[in-house]
């Protein structure tokens, strides 16, 4: 919400649609062109974002904060289930699925979702502190 006109922000879809690929792309370049920690650990980052960036293209008038600790908590909950069967069976009979729900659990993975979820809550109220600069 706006303190100063009492309004709720909303954020704009075509803008988070425009990076939502941007990120994928920038995620699939680390994941097939670095290895070790590193890798994980910036693929990590980048989930959590994009996790970001979906809750926000699914709730644009969700506040900045909200937003993160949904995208955290989908984050931490798609590595929870890693801790079954079922995101290897997926990946088994679809290869690609391993990129979005993983296939084994690891505790290091955590760390980085953090950063990538405060991340995009950062992000995203710099660029709406720009926006309403420049409204002024």
């Amino acid at each position: 919400m706006d303190a100063a006109v009492g309004r709720v922000r909303v954020r704009s879809r075509r803008r988070i649609a425009l990076a939502v690929p941007v990120v994928i792309a920038l995620g699939l370049v680390l994941r097939f062109g670095l290895s070790g920690y590193v890798a994980d650990a910036s693929g990590g980052v980048l989930y959590a974002l994009l996790m970001y960036l979906a809750i926000a293209f699914i709730a644009p008038r969700h506040a900045a904060i909200r937003v993160g600790v949904i995208a955290l908590g989908v984050s931490v909950g798609v590595e929870l289930l890693q801790l079954t069967r079922i995101p290897l069976l997926l990946a088994e009979a679809f290869p690609p699925a391993a990129l979005a729900l993983g296939t084994s659990f690891a505790l290091a993975d955590l760390p980085p979702y953090v950063v990538g979820a405060l991340a995009g809550v950062l992000l995203d109220r710099f660029l709406a502190s720009g926006r309403s600069a420049g409204r002024r």
